[in-house]
């Protein structure tokens, strides 16, 4: 995000801006809520439910979903939907593949997988 892309600046700028900002202020919130559980690999941290974890189970993840959307809102060009694209796929992959596959075998986390369902996006997935 930080390079202008050469695509269209549709005038829907101020929305595109609106997502980036709430994508920002929810992944503030949870990392804020995550506190000392944060990091870059992943690993047994225990499970936190507080916060925007109650509502989805990557709520971090959503967040870049959010900023990513509102940058493709303000340049549209096929590099910023490809770039999304791939960037999308792999928060996706690191969140299943890694982070739910190594977290699964706890009794607490799969507790908290029946009560949050959403893993990124409430109600939709």
């Amino acid at each position: 995000m930080l390079f202008r892309s050469a695509g269209a600046h549709p005038p829907r700028g101020a929305a595109g801006f609106g997502l980036q900002l709430a994508g920002l202020v929810i992944c503030i919130i949870s990392l804020a809520a995550l506190g000392r559980s944060f990091g870059f690999a992943a690993a047994g941290r225990g499970v936190q439910t507080r916060g925007p974890y109650a509502l989805a189970r990557h709520p971090v993840y959503s967040s870049y979903l959010l900023s990513q959307s509102g940058y493709v809102m303000q340049a549209v060009s096929l590099r910023t939907i490809a770039v999304f694209v791939v960037a999308a796929g792999c928060n996706v992959c690191r969140a299943v593949a890694a982070e739910e596959r190594l977290l699964s075998g706890s009794p607490a986390c799969r507790a908290y997988q029946g009560r949050v369902r959403w893993r990124m996006i409430p109600r939709l997935w």
